[in-house]
């Protein structure tokens, strides 16, 4: 029973099992009186000097000890940046409350209330920061743990930028847009990527990138048309160094901001259907067309595997092939 335990050691209980803790100036441990070697351990923890109190135990605090620990430091640079974005929500949402509270049936709930990938994330990030809390002795368990994810919608293929639709685009964006179409189709890269340019990252000829999603790091020679667009853009200056391409109000240029601009160039001119990231589909495509196989594509592309790029490179040499086909039944 309780009033058994000796002074400091405190007793809790977790779907029907029993957990024991030390406690006393400001350090927490986890003990286990039945243990033959506790009344040692008990008298070492007895005769420890006062710590640093740890403060209030919040999720804020969690998620600054998270954000300090190696398992989140050696993270893809993509997935550390989708952490950050849930770890900012739950910051907002749960702010200064204790994470010992939290239930199973409140991170089902509040899955439910979000949207289709956001929501998988949720648990997965959540479920992360409740491991570290049952480490560090903050609760004994990780309600997360075995909640089922929920089903996500399924997308719409993304519509690939016809010859057509370019040829519009190019005839009659504004300069700015034209900039980030011309940045999306010439180095093919993931359009979260673009508003990482700076000025330095381009040479002349080619920019230089590490990509978000895989940290992987690529010299993309660039195409006539994005060099002839860069040169018109480029500042009248200097020094460039840390100036980024895309930019307003002499700011850098948020992934949200880029898309709210595009779209409604976009709908101005009758091409609603065509987003941002059909841009990297259309950039392969026309590498297919010119003849490059899998190896060069990924080169630029940043690609990991060749199914990736037969998913993108794959209807543009089918016409391709098939319209040499044609050329030579017309020729029998």
């Amino acid at each position: 029973m309780k009033r058994d335990l000796p002074p400091f050691v405190y007793r809790t209980t977790a779907r029907g099992r029993a957990y024991y803790h030390f406690r006393r100036n400001g350090l927490t441990v986890r003990v286990d009186p039945a243990a033959p070697d506790f009344w040692a351990e008990y008298a070492k923890l007895r005769d420890e000097k006062p710590v640093a109190r740890i403060g209030k135990r919040t999720w804020r605090a969690l998620i600054a000890k998270y954000r300090e620990h190696s398992r989140f430091k050696v993270l893809k640079p993509r997935t550390k940046h989708d952490y950050e974005r849930l770890m900012d929500f739950i910051a907002e949402r749960y702010g200064n409350l204790d994470p010992a509270k939290m239930r199973k049936v409140h991170i089902i709930e509040q899955q439910e209330a979000l949207d289709g990938k956001f929501a998988r994330d949720f648990v997965n990030v959540i479920s992360v920061l409740l491991r570290l809390a049952a480490e560090l002795g903050w609760r004994d368990d990780n309600p997360a743990k075995g909640i089922t994810r929920k089903a996500t919608t399924i997308k719409a293929p993304h519509v690939v930028w016809t010859d057509e639709a370019v040829a519009k685009f190019r005839t009659e964006a504004a300069p700015l847009p034209l900039l980030i179409f011309e940045i999306g189709i010439g180095t093919i890269q993931r359009p979260d990527d673009w508003t990482r340019f700076d000025w330095e990252h381009f040479d002349g000829s080619a920019i230089t990138v590490t990509q978000s999603k895989t940290g992987v790091r690529l010299t993309v020679p660039c195409p006539a048309r994005l060099i002839s667009v860069l040169e018109v853009a480029r500042p009248k200056v200097r020094r460039i160094g840390g100036t980024p391409i895309l930019q307003t109000r002499g700011k850098r240029m948020t992934y949200r901001r880029m898309a709210e601009l595009m779209l409604r160039e976009r709908q101005r001119l009758g091409l609603a259907q065509f987003d941002l990231h059909a841009l990297r589909y259309r950039g392969v495509e026309e590498l297919a067309w010119a003849g490059c196989n899998d190896d060069e594509i990924m080169a630029i592309s940043g690609h990991s595997t060749k199914s990736m790029v037969a998913k993108y490179a794959g209807d543009a040499r089918q016409i391709m092939r098939a319209r040499q086909a044609n050329d030579k039944r017309k020729g029998g």
